[in-house]
């Protein structure tokens, strides 16, 4: 009888240790199904790394983090540059030299006198330089004058009403603009 007593300890003692090996195998298997499904896990409520989910939650937005490490975060800036015009005459045989575009004040006021002089002006001068705008040259029966504005109608208004105060039949003898590029 004893040696079924011991027997029957050595039985229950044998299944408590099959359970417990089983319970710890099944704790590893447990485990390592975490670790695993874990991977597929995403940060900040669903969002990649270094973003953060729309407040309220909305489905599928997200924003970058400010200052985040690694985050790609560039913003598209725009750029622009200034371009020159210029008006130059000579007041002696009445020639006219423009440009326009021109990437400095000085360029633009070069290549207006180098353009009256082309067109046969040996005394040419700027009448007006202008950037970012626009620019009329205004004629009257005794004399002209330049004016500049944000627009052609503008430039125009301006110069009419300067050169119908001394002047009669004035007209517009010459226009152009020259605006800002976007350079990026």
């Amino acid at each position: 009888m004893l040696m079924f007593r011991q027997h029957r300890y050595v039985l229950q003692l044998a299944q408590l240790v099959e359970q417990r090996i089983i319970n710890m195998k099944s704790k590893i298997l447990l485990f390592f199904g975490f670790f695993i499904l874990s991977s597929f896990a995403k940060a900040e409520g669903g969002c990649p790394a270094g973003e953060y989910p729309a407040n309220p939650p909305a489905v599928n937005i997200c924003y970058p983090i400010p200052g985040a490490d690694g985050a790609v975060t560039q913003q598209s800036t725009v750029h622009w540059e200034t371009r020159w015009g210029a008006i130059a005459t000579d007041n002696v045989s009445g020639k006219l030299g423009a440009s326009t575009g021109g990437k400095s004040k000085r360029f633009a006021t070069k290549a207006a006198v180098a353009k009256c002089r082309e067109n046969g002006g040996t005394k040419c001068v700027v009448d007006i330089a202008y950037y970012n705008q626009c620019a009329v040259m205004i004629l009257g029966e005794k004399k002209y004058n330049t004016a500049s504005a944000a627009t052609l109608d503008e430039a125009t208004a301006i110069g009419m009403k300067a050169c119908s105060l001394s002047n009669k039949n004035c007209r517009v003898y010459y226009s152009s603009c020259s605006f800002a590029e976007r350079v990026q």
